[in-house]
């Protein structure tokens, strides 16, 4: 277990596992959803794979909203791209950027799902094979528009290191 722990980035640490094996600790805590915590392994993988979806919903969700909101405004890419060169602590300042998005979307999925389980039609019916369904149809959703959003990243990067090695 130690083993692995270590092969995490701080990155992959500070925004999966522990706001992640948070979450899972928090449904537990108000009620919503209780999990065996006993079981340390369990835990860290639940907990890591329930933070990468927080992530994501705070990715492809939270951060549009908040931009279209006006609630954050982020520089051009490529200025970032350039700054980043220049100075190495705004990838530090990023990653802890990540982090806050991350536990704000966490959060957010914390408040719907503890005001589903106090409306019980609601709760009744996140039991169901139908609720199942519309959680994979979600999480498919998610995670292809995480693709297509890292997608547009690296390939952002690819020209800017192309556009520079033609010049």
């Amino acid at each position: 277990m130690e083993k692995l722990i270590e092969k995490i980035s701080r990155y992959h640490l500070l925004n999966n596992l522990i706001p992640g094996v948070l979450f899972l600790y928090l449904l537990d805590m108000i009620g919503v959803y209780s999990i065996d915590m006993g079981n340390v392994l369990k835990v860290a993988f639940l907990g890591y794979f329930a933070g990468m979806v927080i992530s994501r919903v705070g990715s492809v969700i939270v951060e549009p909203f908040f931009q279209v909101c006006k609630i954050v405004k982020y520089a051009p890419y490529q200025d970032y791209l350039q700054a980043e060169q220049l100075d190495k602590k705004i990838s530090a300042l990023l990653a802890d950027n990540n982090v806050y998005r991350t536990l704000t979307a966490m959060f957010l999925l914390l408040l719907i799902l503890f005001i589903g389980h106090l409306i019980p039609v609601v709760d009744d019916f996140m039991h169901t094979d139908w609720a199942t369904i519309i959680l994979l149809i979600l999480l498919l959703s998610l995670y292809v528009l995480s693709y297509r959003k890292q997608t547009a990243y690296v390939r952002k990067r690819v020209k800017k290191i192309n556009n520079q090695t033609v010049e």
